[in-house]
Formats: structure tokens, C-alpha cells, sequence
């Protein structure tokens, strides 16, 4: 039989996405500040970028739940609201192209515990 010379195609497809490190001075017991970029769109337009978010490991936008901030390349951020005290939660930014969806890495946080003020005399 003939032999075929196989050369494999390194342009990406997919989308190129980045989950910034969390700012733990942004995170209270209910909120926290999350960056992302989208370095690369891959092949086509990115349609769709934003953060998914909960309390499992490596949420993805069906299991985990999801804001949108965009479309196109660069920077996007948003402060979460409504989160729980003292909780560990996963995030991670994606961004969506004709060929699918790409993911950033996996991050975790702990929203801080309510601080109770101190009354009374000393």
C-alpha cells in the first residue's frame, strides 16, 4: 500500500482563554471579583465569553452557572454578588467559537466568614 505523510495542522481551532489568579482584597463574604481574557479566537469569532462558577471542581457552562460579558478578544471582568460566607467555590473563564467551547484553568476561592463587630465595654 502507499504511505501518506501526515502533517499535523497546529493552527488552533478553539478559543485561547485565561482565568486571572483570584484578588483575595476583592473577595468578602458574599462577593468576589473575577478577570479573564481572551487571548486567541481560534478560527472564528468568539461568540460568547464569560465566568462559570460554583462549588464543584472544573464547573463547565452546563454544570456550573454561568455569566455572560461579551464576545470578541480581551479583558472581561465582573464582581460576583450573592455568594455564600465562608464557602469554597471553583470558577474558571470560557469562551465559545463555531467550533465550541474553550475553558481557562480552574481556580478557587473562600468567601470570607461574617464578621461580627464587637459591642460592649472594655
Amino acid at each position: 500500500g502507499k504511505l501518506y505523510n501526515v502533517v499535523k495542522d497546529m493552527t488552533c481551532t478553539m478559543p485561547s482563554v485565561d482565568t486571572k489568579a483570584i484578588d483575595y482584597n476583592q473577595v468578602t463574604h458574599n462577593s468576589a471579583f473575577f478577570e479573564g481574557t481572551v487571548t486567541d479566537e481560534g478560527l472564528s469569532d468568539v461568540v460568547e465569553k464569560g465566568f462559570v462558577w460554583g462549588t464543584a471542581y472544573d464547573p463547565t457552562i452546563e454544570t456550573g452557572n454561568k455569566i455572560v460579558l461579551g464576545e470578541g478578544l480581551g479583558d472581561f471582568t465582573t464582581t460576583l454578588t450573592s455568594l455564600e460566607p465562608y464557602t469554597y467555590y471553583y470558577f474558571r473563564a470560557y469562551a465559545i467559537n463555531s467550533e465550541g467551547v474553550s475553558y481557562g484553568v480552574s481556580r478557587s476561592f473562600r468567601t470570607k466568614e461574617i464578621s461580627s463587630k464587637s459591642s460592649g465595654t472594655f
